[in-house]
């Protein structure tokens, strides 16, 4: 039978936690373990945890006895870590799964893979009464995985919406250093040394309120889209780097669309030119438009500060 850990990350969850946490319990499939921790609340999220320790003995609450913030990326990480599993669920403490979200989602994958993967659907948003604010968050006119290429561009990955094996789980917990949020640094070890796949169904009710870390927001003005654009540009060259250094195993394929991409960051306006009419990078949720404007940021270098 596939095994199956839910990882669960809280902090000042109280509000929302315990309807997500039915929802995993009304799920059809019911051979899975829901792995918890919290992140140093301060208010009764710990009890909340508890009380469903206590009535459910696949639900585990790993740090009960020591509630300390370390920061979203390393609690889930820890998750990770504690136990092995066939497949891994990551989780946010105030949405709701659909009943028939991880039956649905091993079937896709047809139980076990060997190579490093991950699945992710699509997402419905909703507002803080569930009442549905858009049915689907991905590009209308379909949208599809992106290959590595393109994830550097634009990281399609949405947490409460994966999936991966135990593979890919077994070269995150390698991964030394932080760098960025931990869904998106899954997304692209999975396109850099496995598989990356979206399924085109929506098994998630996206909560958006006022208490997300984050959430399904739209930038405005010229500043803040420089700001996220090139911060997002440092943070994936900062992994590029980092799993150069760290799975010198890559194919050389993807070895050389990672080098070349830090490259675009050290060379003048013919060197990122040739560069960019060679990968003509893609935004996979924006379409020719998007695309069009991040490939002449990235041949520009406009409002970049530098990749250090």
């Amino acid at each position: 039978m596939v095994t199956v850990n839910i990882l669960l990350s809280t902090y000042n969850g109280e509000k929302y936690l315990a309807e997500q946490i039915e929802s995993i319990l009304n799920q059809t499939f019911k051979g899975w373990t829901l792995l918890i921790r919290d992140d140093g609340s301060s208010d009764g999220t710990s009890e909340i945890i508890k009380g469903y320790e206590s009535k459910d003995d696949r639900i585990k609450f790993i740090n009960k006895n020591k509630i300390e913030n370390i920061g979203i990326h390393k609690s889930f990480k820890s998750l990770a870590k504690f136990s092995d599993a066939d497949w891994y669920f990551l989780c946010d403490q105030d949405d709701v799964w659909l009943p028939n979200k991880i039956e649905n989602m091993l079937n896709y994958t047809e139980g076990k893979s060997e190579e490093a993967k991950l699945v992710y659907s699509d997402l419905t948003t909703v507002d803080s009464n569930l009442n549905i604010i858009s049915e689907r968050i991905r590009n209308s006119k379909g949208h599809e995985a992106p290959i590595l290429k393109n994830y550097l561009l634009q990281p399609t990955v949405t947490g409460c919406a994966v999936m991966f094996n135990r593979n890919l789980r077994n070269y995150w917990l390698l991964e030394k250093k932080i760098i960025g949020l931990h869904d998106s640094m899954l997304g692209f070890l999975a396109a850099s040394l496995g598989s990356l796949e979206f399924i085109n169904e929506s098994y998630t009710l996206y909560r958006q309120h006022s208490e997300n870390v984050v959430g399904s927001s739209t930038l405005s003005g010229i500043h803040a889209i420089l700001q996220s654009f090139w911060g997002q540009n440092q943070v994936m060259n900062a992994r590029a780097y980092d799993i150069l250094e760290t799975f010198p195993s890559i194919s050389d394929k993807n070895k050389k669309v990672l080098k070349e991409f830090i490259k675009l960051n050290h060379v003048g306006l013919l060197g990122r030119f040739k560069v960019i009419i060679k990968y003509r990078y893609r935004y996979s949720l924006g379409g020719k438009l998007y695309s069009l404007f991040g490939n002449l940021l990235l041949l520009s270098n406009i409002g970049n500060k530098g990749v250090k």
